[in-house]
């Protein structure tokens, strides 16, 4: 998620939620969204990005993620202040004001190209 003009991005990897830049990605195939937010609604998106930094990766909300997605039964196991990068992105969204049809938590990052209307096109 990007938190502010100069190209820094909040973002969930294998060893915990880091402040990044977005240049670390310029060889990296990446949609850029628009979320037409109001400026208190951004701050506050930002604000519940930020509160993320320094909890570690969440390989338990991958493993439930697997198990739905494998056998079509829901389940959330998480642990507290872990977190994957498209629920940091949900639930931070979700925090300046934006609605999805799934949970935050749980959220993949298909759910936010859909919730999005992204399109991938294929060559």
């Amino acid at each position: 998620m990007i938190i502010s003009e100069s190209g820094e991005i909040i973002e969930a990897i294998g060893r915990g939620v880091v402040i990044s830049k977005i240049e670390d990605y310029s060889d990296v195939e990446y949609y850029y969204v628009s979320t037409k937010l109001n400026k208190q609604s951004r701050e506050q998106a930002v604000a519940s990005a930020n509160s993320f930094l320094k909890d570690k990766y969440s390989w338990m909300t991958i493993i439930s993620i697997a198990i739905e997605l494998l056998t079509g039964v829901k389940v959330q196991v998480t642990q507290s202040s872990t977190m994957i990068c498209s629920s940091l992105v949900g639930q931070s969204l979700w925090a300046g004001g934006i609605i999805f049809d799934s949970n935050p938590y749980q959220m993949m990052p298909a759910d936010l190209a859909c919730a999005f209307d992204i399109k991938i096109k294929k060559a």
